[in-house]
């Protein structure tokens, strides 16, 4: 039989359950290798093994390749969601326009002159943001992936990323 078992444990709703039985299967089967009272038999061993039941799922090729794409698209739906939600908390905490007015008076003249100060907009969102904990921990995250990229290290941040945000910081 080709193909093999691999149900991950946070699958969703529909195979939750199978999920939790295989990742139980996997259990018992550890114990027994190591020699502890496991309530697996040979036998489900063997039935288990052929239906292409997969003992060591982080192993599998297969799983690994499915887990580098689930991890990829999660990463990076996060990511984007996450530097939306940035994009809105700068517009909320940001921008503001102050009117200074300054008198000046000598013998000749009284004048009075405006001028007008602006003061861009912050990405500082706190460490411990309790509107949105998630994105306070995104920003974290990109702060440490930041500071990497500038001592060389380039796999915590894309070049794409590092442009976005920097078009969001001076912006």
């Amino acid at each position: 039989m080709k193909g093999s078992v691999t149900v991950r444990l946070n699958a969703s709703n529909t195979t939750r359950c199978l999920a939790y039985r295989t990742f139980s299967q996997r259990f018992q089967f550890k114990k027994k290798n190591q020699g502890d009272v496991s309530q697996l038999c040979d036998d489900r061993i063997k039935q288990l093994e052929a239906i292409g039941f997969v003992w060591k799922a982080k192993a599998d090729p297969e799983w690994q390749e499915r887990d580098r794409e689930r991890k990829r698209s999660l990463t990076n739906d996060g990511w984007q969601e996450n530097y939306e939600k940035l994009i809105v908390y700068k517009k909320k905490h940001g921008a503001y326009s102050y009117l200074i007015e300054v008198g000046h008076t000598c013998s000749d003249c009284t004048s009075l002159l405006t001028f007008k100060l602006f003061i861009p907009g912050h990405c500082q969102v706190p460490k411990l943001y309790s509107t949105d904990q998630r994105l306070s921990s995104w920003v974290f995250r990109q702060r440490r992936h930041y500071v990497m990229r500038q001592e060389g290290d380039t796999l915590g941040m894309t070049d794409e990323r590092f442009f976005m945000l920097e078009k969001v910081r001076t912006s």
